[in-house]
């Protein structure tokens, strides 16, 4: 959803940008191209993260239709211990 927020920020600035101090003069060619443009853009942004946040939704939120085993063993263990030793490693050096 960053890039959904930081495509809304954009489009609705260039909207901003055009109507500024637009009390009653009237527009250029190039400047009704520039808003509508931006315009398009950000109702295709608000529908794309309409799309976006639904496929999450039933990504996450929705029960799986399989069990899956856990097959974890030594590996995975060793692995876990090796990355937490590594965070708290780096949160140390990092303070220091």
């Amino acid at each position: 959803m960053a890039g959904f927020w930081g495509k809304f920020t954009l489009f609705s600035s260039a909207i901003g940008v055009v109507l500024k101090g637009k009390a009653g003069e009237a527009f250029t060619h190039e400047q009704l191209w520039f808003l509508g443009l931006a315009i398009v853009g950000r109702v295709e942004c608000g529908h794309r993260g309409g799309i976006l946040s639904a496929d999450r939704l039933g990504q996450y939120f929705r029960p799986s239709e399989t069990r899956l085993p856990a097959e974890g063993g030594r590996g995975a263990a060793f692995a876990m211990m090796v990355c937490a030793a590594l965070v708290g490693w780096s949160a140390c050096a990092w303070s220091m």
